[in-house]
């Protein structure tokens, strides 16, 4: 598996490409999650386009990612889900454990909105998720 990563408007993207499986896959996202935790707080958007394969495993490590992003105070999101992700994520009954996009595009703006303070805390939008 390989991870490669960029910024876009103060978000890292990881994108993850190969088998997210047992041994290196999930080895190699909690690396980099580690990685980038050893420096900020930050905001993580995880592009899973290029996945392959995932397993319990690697559906393990994503919420092991998440859970330590966010105790960390930062934002952790996906988008580009294949549709073997997505059936894996249903299976698991975990689609309402991450916030899930479509696009990048949206799931970047989202990064911005959350918790941001507005005039009335009701009226924030929030992101659309995918069930």
């Amino acid at each position: 598996m390989t991870i490669s990563s960029r910024s876009s408007s103060g978000v890292l993207i990881l994108e993850p490409g190969g088998r997210l499986t047992l041994g290196a896959g999930d080895v190699e996202l909690g690396r980099a999650v580690e990685t980038i935790l050893a420096t900020e707080a930050p905001q993580v958007l995880v592009s899973l386009r290029e996945v392959e394969v995932i397993d319990s495993s690697g559906i393990g490590s994503l919420v092991a990612a998440c859970n330590r992003v966010r105790a960390s105070g930062g934002a952790f999101k996906l988008v580009h889900l294949p549709a073997r992700v997505q059936n894996v994520l249903h299976i698991a009954h975990l689609q309402s454990v991450f916030e899930i996009f479509d696009d990048e595009h949206s799931a970047i703006e989202s990064f911005g909105t959350a918790g941001a303070p507005g005039p009335d805390s009701r009226s924030v939008p929030t992101p659309r998720r995918r069930h």
